[in-house]
């Protein structure tokens, strides 16, 4: 190795020239960077502010909120929530959903991702200190690569749109949902999801599936909230409404629960996955010392209510020492690790068949 007049290494001592390509090809990189950089601070805003004022000023449109993300981390994210007129027609709302799918596309805003929610207030709202009534009925739909593997386009969001109106009115309804499209499904599909009103009936559920061909695979059902301050207990059924004697038992069961203690149950035709039975209820009681004589009353009520429904239903119980699981009218199948307490033991023992 030399060196130079100075004593010091050639190799480590001279600074290499850079030359003319190594220039041009390091000012492409600084250039590229500072592009992406840009798109990244700059990105659309300006079109997502421009769709955000032209939704606003639509007919049967009330406010709108927008929110627009654009940065390293996140990528690019366009929301825009619009809060609706309670005299808005179909007509009108067609249009929005179709505007909104034309600018999104033709913006480049749903190239990631880009989120319509279309909120009907209900009226009258729900009081101040209910912390778990919704305050609106609600139907979202998701664009780009990153929410969903299939856009649905304005047409099939107008069409959408317009059939979650129609059932948010009516008579028998008290909420509502739909979101549009399903991961990973076609850019028409969607799931749905009707809170009847009290006094509903199944006959007045099924009139309205048969009229609305969106409601097909639908869950159906009611939200029990005695208090305000606590969760409601949920019953719900798909595809098919539940019936009048199912929710009767329903009530009785979210009574002797009380509103203190979560509960919910779900009856899908068939099993859903993982389920041991089509019908299952979960709901939470108190086991320390006070609360026993109580806690073993819900414990053997509510399966006893539950027989009358006339099929099996996979009941699990939470408590301070773990899950109690069985299956009215069946046998529930354990995990290998599951421990049985001596209340599931019991339980099991009254109401299992195995």
């Amino acid at each position: 190795m030399g060196t130079n007049t100075r004593g010091m290494s050639a190799w480590h001592g001279e600074r290499r020239r850079r030359s003319p390509i190594r220039l041009v090809i390091a000012a492409a990189m600084v250039l590229a960077i500072g592009v992406t950089a840009a798109g990244c601070i700059f990105g659309r805003r300006g079109d997502a502010e421009d769709l955000d004022r032209h939704v606003r000023a639509m007919p049967g449109v009330a406010d709108t909120d927008m929110t627009y993300v654009n940065s390293f981390t996140s990528g690019e994210r366009f929301d825009l929530d619009v809060t609706l007129r309670q005299d808005i027609t179909e007509s009108q709302l067609r249009d929005i959903g179709k505007f909104f799918a034309g600018r999104t596309d033709e913006t480049g805003l749903a190239d990631r991702s880009a989120e319509l929610w279309l909120r009907l207030p209900i009226v009258p709202p729900p009081a101040p200190e209910n912390l778990y009534a919704p305050d609106s009925q609600s139907a979202s739909f998701s664009r780009g690569y990153f929410n969903t593997a299939h856009s649905p386009t304005g047409d099939q969001i107008a069409d959408a749109a317009a059939a979650w109106l129609r059932v948010a009115r009516s008579p028998i309804v008290a909420n509502a949902s739909l979101t549009a499209p399903t991961w990973g499904g076609a850019g028409d599909s969607r799931r749905v999801t009707i809170t009847l009103k009290p006094t509903a009936t199944q006959a007045e559920a099924l009139a309205l599936q048969a009229g609305e061909p969106m409601l097909s695979d639908a869950n159906w059902g009611i939200s029990i909230q005695d208090d305000p301050t606590s969760r409601p207990h949920d019953y719900f059924a798909s595809p098919r409404p539940p019936s009048d004697h199912d929710l009767w038992t329903w009530r009785e069961v979210s009574a002797l629960i009380g509103s203190y203690y979560e509960a919910t149950a779900e009856a899908n035709v068939p099993a859903a996955a993982g389920q041991q039975a089509e019908t299952v209820v979960k709901f939470a009681i108190a086991t320390d010392a006070g609360s026993q004589p109580r806690a073993r009353q819900i414990a053997f009520g509510v399966p006893t209510l539950l027989q009358r429904l006339g099929r099996p239903v996979a009941v699990t119980i939470r408590t301070v020492d773990g899950p109690a699981e069985f299956i009215v009218g069946g046998c529930y199948r354990h995990d290998e690790k599951h421990h049985r307490l001596p209340l599931e033991l019991d339980l099991s023992a009254a109401f299992e068949k195995c």
